[in-house]
C-alpha cells in the first residue's frame, strides 16, 4: 500500500506538476510557479507539505545576494499546510 506522501506526489504529477524527488513544480506563467514539498518519499507515512509561490526574478535576486547557485525548485515565499488525519 502506498503511503500518503507518495499518493499526494502522484496526484500532483497527474495534475501537471513536474517532480524532482520530494519537490513538485507547476508553472503558472513565465515568472510564477506553485511549489509543493511533500517531504521525503520514503517510508514516512505522514505528510506536512510546504506550499509556496516561486517568482523567478525574486529567486534569482535572493540567490545572487546570498552568492548561491540558483535552484529551480526553491521558493522564497512559502506557507506550511498541516494535514491532520
Amino acid at each position: 500500500m502506498k503511503n500518503l506522501r507518495r499518493q499526494v506526489s502522484e496526484a500532483l504529477v497527474e495534475r501537471g506538476y513536474s517532480r524532482d524527488g520530494r519537490m513538485h513544480l507547476l508553472k503558472l506563467t513565465s515568472e510564477l510557479s506553485w511549489v509543493v514539498d511533500t517531504g521525503p518519499l520514503g517510508k514516512g507515512a505522514d505528510i506536512s507539505p510546504f506550499v509556496g509561490i516561486r517568482h523567478e526574478a525574486l529567486e534569482q535576486l535572493v540567490f545572487r545576494l546570498l552568492d548561491l547557485p540558483l535552484d529551480r525548485l526553491s521558493r522564497a515565499s512559502a506557507k506550511r499546510w498541516v494535514y491532520r488525519g
